[in-house]
């Protein structure tokens, strides 16, 4: 029988990276992973700087439980373990530029997590790629997403 002990961390849906346009509401969803208990708190940070709650149009909603198969868990045996998942959200009304950013997520019994935001202005497109034939040989490029 092998045991695998997990460090309890803590995940943020969309890492590392996230972007959105101006005016848009931002959800960031802070996932508590193999914490034996609920986080006794969860802070978030923009930048150093702790996410004042009361500030206008920011809301955190509180860890809650949901059981979910931990990822990495096996199913050798006629059971399978799951592991509760704890969740904290922040929510931002009409994220504007000032609002991007390094967000951390940190629980109180778990490692921190970290995602970038990016507030943008304008309309969100996807250069699928581009060909170049040069001297009969092809070239091709990277997607990548660019506001106009």
């Amino acid at each position: 029988m092998t045991f695998v002990v997990a460090e309890a961390r803590a995940e943020i849906v969309g890492a590392p990276d996230i972007h959105i346009k101006a005016g848009s509401n931002l959800r960031l969803v802070c996932q508590v992973r193999f914490a034996t208990e609920l986080p006794e708190f969860v802070f978030w940070y923009r930048a150093d700087k702790m996410v004042n709650y009361d500030e206008e149009g920011v809301t955190v909603i509180a860890p809650s439980p949901s059981a979910t198969p931990a990822p990495g868990t096996h199913a050798h045996h006629s059971h399978q373990h799951t592991h509760p998942v704890h969740v904290s959200q922040l929510l931002v009304e009409k994220a504007s530029m000032r609002d991007s950013g390094n967000y951390t997520c940190t629980p109180s019994n778990a490692l921190p997590a970290s995602i970038m935001v990016h507030v943008l202005q304008g309309k969100l497109m996807l250069q699928v790629c581009f060909i170049h034939i040069k001297n009969d040989t092809l070239s091709f490029g990277m997607p990548y997403l660019f506001w106009m």
